[in-house]
């Protein structure tokens, strides 16, 4: 008999009823039943997505943190500006009250020196000249002192002021550089899931295959258990010398090797030997088949 070799096992025992059916039922004339071999079950679908489209997720859920966190710190800098803001205005209103205060003080002063040389006649006296001098000097020196000591502060205090504006005008860049990292820890986190999710699809659907198979050996075995009945009930069949002669035995030997071929030699013997259904078909045969493939080991 003709026959393509088979690649799987579904493949493997299909070839074999057939060539049960060819060698064993034909010659008789025997009609074969048609049984339902296949069992409708869904398997799951799952479709995964790209490490692109796993990164886009993995932003949208970083997002939403980011935007918190760059809120947050808009508004802790634009307090602490505000708060820098403050003290440079006071203490350029001090400076100014500050100031204010010693001119009054020195006016006042100098006007009396003024005034008592006018009533003593000595206003353009050398001694009047050099005290207004004097204290023009020490008005002047008392200004400059308290200067410098605002200045310090204000130079401190706007020093902080800008760079906490730079912060500010930056946070939305600061964070991208710390959030990279988080979205690639995310990424990462939603692969790991994913590959969970589709190991367990795979065993799911990997049940369902194997149940759908045994259902479909099943049947095949229930549908050559019918016509060995009624091969008995007949009292027609054939011997082992028989079969032997018409190349049964030839065929489906050849079936099995072809397909357990295609394994490695240690998967095909670990299957084989554990794949007694094969008896049904290959009667003693099997057995040489077993050592067949041990001896590849």
């Amino acid at each position: 008999m003709n026959f393509t070799t088979p690649t799987t096992k579904a493949e493997m025992y299909a070839t074999l009823k057939d060539i049960y059916a060819y060698y064993r039922l034909r010659f008789q004339g025997y009609d074969l039943p048609t049984l339902n071999n296949v069992l409708s079950i869904d398997t799951l679908q799952f479709t995964p997505l790209t490490d692109a489209q796993l990164t886009e997720k993995a932003e949208d859920f970083v997002e939403g943190e980011k935007i918190r966190e760059i809120k947050k710190m808009q508004a802790e800098l634009g307090e602490k500006i505000a708060i820098l803001s403050a003290k440079i205005n006071a203490e350029e209103s001090a400076l100014t009250d500050k100031v204010a205060t010693i001119n009054a003080r020195y006016k006042k002063e100098l006007d009396k020196i003024k005034l008592e040389a006018k009533n003593k006649g000595i206003i353009r006296s050398d001694v009047i000249i050099g005290k207004i001098k004097e204290t023009e000097s020490e008005k002047a020196k008392e200004i400059a002192e308290i200067t410098s000591e605002t200045n310090e502060k204000l130079t401190e205090y706007r020093a902080e002021k800008t760079f906490k504006e730079s912060q500010l005008s930056g946070a939305s860049t600061y964070f991208d550089d710390i959030y990279l990292s988080k979205i690639a820890e995310k990424a990462h986190q939603l692969k790991e899931e994913q590959d969970k999710k589709k190991r367990e699809i795979d065993r799911y659907n990997n049940a369902i295959s194997e149940k759908i198979q045994k259902h479909a050996v099943s049947v095949d075995r229930a549908e050559i258990e019918y016509q060995l009945k009624f091969l008995e009930i007949q009292a027609v069949g054939f011997t082992k010398e028989q079969l032997v002669d018409l190349g049964y035995y030839k065929d489906a030997v050849d079936c099995v090797k072809g397909y357990y071929q295609t394994l490695s030699a240690q998967s095909a013997y670990n299957d084989i030997r554990n794949e007694s259904d094969l008896i049904f078909y290959l009667d003693d045969f099997y057995s040489t088949l077993i050592f067949y493939f041990q001896a590849r080991v």
